[in-house]
């Protein structure tokens, strides 16, 4: 696996785009090291300089998710819609997980 992204790396990343084509809906994300967890009624991801992600409300996988992760940090790909983050796909301990 390639070298994944913090959340603010891909914030900055996704400004960018949308800098060039605000037109983008859907932004392809990489996350390195991000530990999801349950917060005030709703899923988030944190990384490891405490930047927080929402999960986008439609993901029902929160639950499988931090299983996986053992509530350690594991790599995600996904899609940043608006102000939330749809995963695709997760990899921990080197096992993959299509979402």
């Amino acid at each position: 696996m390639g070298p994944g992204q913090t959340i603010t790396s891909a914030t900055e990343a996704r400004a960018t785009a949308l800098a060039r084509n605000p037109w983008i809906s859907r932004f392809p994300v990489l996350l390195e090291a991000v530990v999801p967890t349950y917060r005030e009624g709703t899923w988030v991801l944190r990384d490891t300089e405490g930047s927080l992600l929402p999960l986008h409300p439609r993901f029902d996988r929160g639950w499988q998710l931090l299983a996986l992760s053992g509530g350690h940090p594991l790599a995600l790909f996904g899609e940043w819609e608006e102000d939330h983050f749809l995963p695709l796909s997760a990899w921990a301990d080197s096992v993959f997980l299509g979402l």
